[in-house]
């Protein structure tokens, strides 16, 4: 009897080594798709910061025509993403996130449009692990679009 009591101790203890290595396994693969996630998502916030960045300095008088400056402001707003492409351009507008109309055109309320710098960013995120079915590249994108006061 007590030859059985004794195995049965033994499968105990080797259950519960089963039974952690499948915890710890479900538990690494949680974390490192939380990890994952956190990154993308930190890298979105951190294209949409530059874009507002460089909107920003659109935005101070005299620097809406200022490319290069308006491009090194995004720049700088982002140090931590590399191979980021910049684009800008300026809109005339009669409400913000109306259609577009010219700058010379006047709006249906008899004032000359508004005129806005806008900034996209975009890189290409790498996810740190390798997931199946999912693609290991991300195309990003950041947006900012601000009213050029006294235009």
């Amino acid at each position: 009897m007590s030859l059985l009591i004794k195995i049965a101790r033994e499968r105990e203890e080797g259950q519960a080594l089963i039974e952690f290595a499948l915890f710890f396994s479900l538990f690494a693969l949680i974390f490192a798709g939380i990890v994952d996630f956190s990154i993308f998502i930190r890298q979105d916030l951190e294209l949409t910061w530059a874009a507002e960045a460089g909107a920003a300095y659109g935005t101070v008088p005299g620097h809406s025509t200022d490319t290069a400056g308006i491009t090194f402001a995004a720049s700088q707003a982002a140090p931590d993403i590399s191979g980021m492409s910049i684009s800008v351009s300026d809109v005339y507008a009669c409400s913000p996130g109306g259609s577009s109309v010219g700058g010379t055109s006047t709006c249906t309320d008899g004032y000359p449009p508004m005129k806005f710098v806008q900034v996209q960013t975009g890189a290409t995120v790498s996810s740190v692990f390798t997931w199946a079915g999912l693609t290991k590249n991300i195309t990003m994108q950041g947006f900012a679009s601000d009213e050029v006061p006294w235009s």
